[in-house]
This record gives C-alpha cells, sequence and structure tokens, in this order.
C-alpha cells in the first residue's frame, strides 16, 4: 500500500501539470498572443498609414471573348470592317467528273464570299474555301502533291520562296510572283501566306491581278483552307495595260529580273500600304477555327 503522504505528492504532482496545460491553452487564445495574432493578420484588411484601409482585391469575373462574324458549318473567323461589308457562306455542290479541267475536280466544300470587298474591279474575287480533304484526295490524284508540299513547306518553313508553293485551287495558268512569304498559325491548324499573280504567259505585275492567298491544313490533316484575297500596293502599275509594251519579245527575256526586282520592292513595303492592310489579312485567319 502506497502510504498517505505519498499520494499526496503524486496528487498534487498532478494537479499541477493539468494547470499548465490549461494556461497553454489559454495563453493561445488570449488578445495579443502570437497565434492571435497570426489569425488576425491573415483576416484584417491592409490599413495604410493614415487610416484609409485597403481591402484584399476580389477576383474580378471575366468576360467571355466576342463571338466570331462568322460561323458556318463548323468554320468561324472574325474580320475587320475595313476588309468587306459581310461575308457570305455557302456551300459548293461536289465536281467529280472526270472529263473537266483538273482544277475543277473537287468535293462538296465550304465557301465564304466577300460582299462589299474593299477593292473593286479586281481580275478575281474575293473568297475562303474549306475542303474535306480525303474526299478532295479520293476525287482529284493531283490535289495529294500540293498538300505534300504544303505540308514540307510548314514543316521546314524556309525563309524565301520555294520553285512552286502550294497552291488550290488549280488553274491553268502559273505563278508568275511571290511576295511577302509568311507562316500563320490559326486556332487548330497552320498555313502560309503569300502574295501572287497567276498568269498564262508573260504579263506585267499590277494591282488589277495581284492577290494575297492562303493555304493552311487543320492539325488534323482534315481540312484543307484556301483564300483569294485581291490586294493592291500604291508602287505598283493598277492594271497590265499601263505597262509601255513596246517589245514583248524583250520583255519577255528579261522576266526573271523584273519579277524579282518587283519581289523585292513588295517585301520592303510595311503592312498598311497595303490595301487591305496586310496584318488585317493575317488577324482573319490567325482567328480561323475549322471543325
Amino acid at each position: 500500500m502506497v502510504p498517505s503522504e505519498e499520494r499526496k505528492r503524486r496528487n498534487i504532482a498532478l494537479y499541477t501539470g493539468v494547470l499548465v496545460i490549461l494556461f497553454s491553452i489559454l495563453a493561445c487564445s488570449l488578445p495579443g498572443s502570437e497565434a492571435t495574432q497570426a489569425v488576425e493578420t491573415e483576416s484584417q484588411p491592409d490599413i495604410q498609414p493614415g487610416g484609409e484601409v485597403t481591402q484584399p482585391p476580389a477576383d474580378q469575373p471575366t468576360e467571355p471573348p466576342p463571338p466570331p462574324d462568322v460561323d458556318f458549318e463548323g468554320v468561324s473567323f472574325s474580320f475587320d470592317d475595313s476588309i468587306a461589308n459581310q461575308v457570305i457562306p455557302e456551300t459548293i455542290a461536289a465536281v467529280t467528273d472526270q472529263e473537266v479541267m483538273p482544277g475543277m475536280v473537287a468535293p462538296q466544300h465550304l465557301q465564304f464570299n466577300f460582299d462589299g470587298y474593299v477593292l473593286a474591279d479586281t481580275f478575281h474575287e474575293a473568297r475562303i474555301m474549306v475542303f474535306p480533304v480525303s474526299e478532295f484526295q479520293s476525287v482529284n490524284s493531283f490535289v495529294g502533291e500540293v498538300i505534300d508540299d504544303l505540308e514540307w513547306l510548314l514543316s521546314e518553313k524556309p525563309n524565301v520562296p520555294v520553285d512552286a508553293l502550294p497552291f488550290i485551287p488549280m488553274w491553268n495558268a502559273g505563278s508568275l510572283i511571290e511576295a511577302h512569304l509568311a507562316y500563320l498559325d490559326f486556332q487548330n491548324g497552320s498555313g502560309v501566306r503569300y502574295l501572287t499573280q497567276h498568269g498564262q504567259s508573260y504579263w506585267p505585275i499590277n494591282n488589277q491581278d495581284l492577290f494575297y492567298t492562303f493555304q493552311g491544313l487543320t492539325s488534323d490533316g482534315s481540312y484543307y483552307v484556301a483564300a483569294i484575297l485581291p490586294i493592291s500596293n500604291p508602287i505598283l502599275l493598277e492594271t497590265g495595260d499601263d505597262y509601255p509594251m513596246d517589245d514583248f519579245a524583250a520583255f519577255a527575256d528579261n522576266f526573271p529580273n523584273y519579277v524579282d526586282d518587283i519581289a523585292q520592292q513588295l517585301n520592303a513595303q510595311a503592312d498598311p500600304s497595303f490595301i487591305p492592310d496586310l496584318s488585317l489579312l493575317d488577324a482573319l485567319f490567325e482567328s480561323l477555327l475549322v471543325e
């Protein structure tokens, strides 16, 4: 049996330990304690010198992006008002007759026509076309090579134009010039844009015939995007007829040098010097989504 004196000492020690624990708990909750100060610091607004109270900034709601200007059958994009009044989409019926010119053979596809385009009296009408790749290849045996060329170009990204840049639709005419080559990404794909003029023979480079083209592919390779958008610049003749053609043979012989000179001059022109502004056309395609 434990003596009574020993029990007393043990009870006193036990009570003392309990009191120490209780005092510690109470100290943490008292005003001015370190723990209380930490909580108060986290929950109280910031008081600036002079008594001005600054509340923590609340999360600002983010506004949704504006809807695209054009949204038709899974294809959407936006464009600046200075380019055209409106875009009218349509579905183009398939042409599979192999007896017609190869450039006319194509599957059903979408076309976006620019109504009230900023340039009038141009040789080409402003439009964007979106083709389903697999269907295109199944009806037109020449398309596969163009797509291969575009895939190589987008992979290698050369800084200067190659011998023949990819171009759809196919015409019974060839490219006479390529200038302002650049690579653009759109929302779910990429492509190349450049300025060009097509012809069946040597012809002066001029504002009536020059156009901006974009040739692109969606990232999954399902759709091909092709655009023909007339463009002009003050350094060019308004039409090819304005060129003093006294000796066509001499003009034809000097054509490579002539074209190189015009291409260098065009490359030196700033984007806003073109009509439409080159950067606005680029922005149109950067906004593109093809689903």
